[in-house]
């Protein structure tokens, strides 16, 4: 039996008197009981039925959560089918995250959004150091974009200090990504990743077309370079652990 758990446990509740010491009685049973709400116990991944597909298993959106906080609705009735659905979790043993609430991860609205995002930071980090006014113009987007799903990330996240990025500039970066992600393991990566279309790119000043569109590039791919070495360095690192845990109990 592995001890890593207990021993978390009690080093847990050690620290719960910002003493690291032996904890009184009282004091115990506090921790103990407030573990016990908050860090529910993890059922079993696997068993001996499985669940049918006609069967439904309830699931939470963040519009659910929403809705309790507005104003002008009724906090009991929101109140009740939160509770209601809880319920349903509770009974049907649902207690991952990835099983309570619904993945986007193959929307391509997500990507979308992440890209628009780091398009506006590229472009407020070039129109800091470019010195043409329309090369500056040219980055920024100088209407604030209201619908749509692709700027919902910057209107989330700023507080009237970020930067929109042109569209046409967004456009350039999301094929550039499209590239990367395409050649992410080949060795010529930072060759193959650079989209073709660049040249193609509608850019209003013809005299530093070339060069700033190339800069942005280069900054944009060598960012995802470091980015994807920096997850594969920790997917190793990770698997790394495993093994080591998984060799303290095989016999020598």
């Amino acid at each position: 039996m592995n001890q890593d758990p207990i021993e978390r446990f009690f080093g847990t509740v050690r620290q719960a008197g910002c003493q690291n010491d032996h904890p009184t009685m009282p004091t115990f049973l506090q921790v103990y009981h407030l573990l016990s709400v908050y860090k529910l116990i993890r059922p079993p991944k696997f068993g001996n039925c499985q669940l049918t597909e006609s069967e439904e298993k309830p699931c939470l959106t963040v519009e659910d959560i929403k809705e309790v906080f507005l104003p002008k609705q009724k906090h009991e009735s929101k109140g009740g089918k939160l509770a209601e659905k809880m319920n349903g979790l509770i009974s049907t043993y649902l207690w991952e995250c990835e099983d309570i609430l619904p993945s986007s991860c193959a929307d391509p609205a997500v990507k979308d959004c992440i890209v628009y995002f780091v398009a506006g930071f590229v472009a407020r980090r070039f129109r800091q150091k470019a010195t043409c006014t329309v090369c500056k113009n040219a980055l920024g987007n100088t209407e604030v974009p209201q619908h749509g799903k692709i700027p919902e990330l910057v209107h989330a996240k700023s507080r009237g200090f970020l930067t929109f990025p042109n569209i046409h500039l967004y456009t350039l970066l999301r094929s550039a990504e499209n590239y990367f992600v395409s050649h992410a393991s080949s060795p010529n990566v930072y060759e193959e990743a650079c989209p073709s279309d660049s040249q193609t790119t509608a850019f209003p000043c013809k005299e530093h077309k070339e060069m700033l569109l190339a800069g942005i590039l280069h900054y944009y791919v060598g960012m995802r370079m470091r980015q994807f070495c920096r997850q594969q360095n920790n997917a190793v690192r990770k698997l790394a652990r495993e093994k080591k845990k998984v060799a303290k109990h095989m016999p020598t």
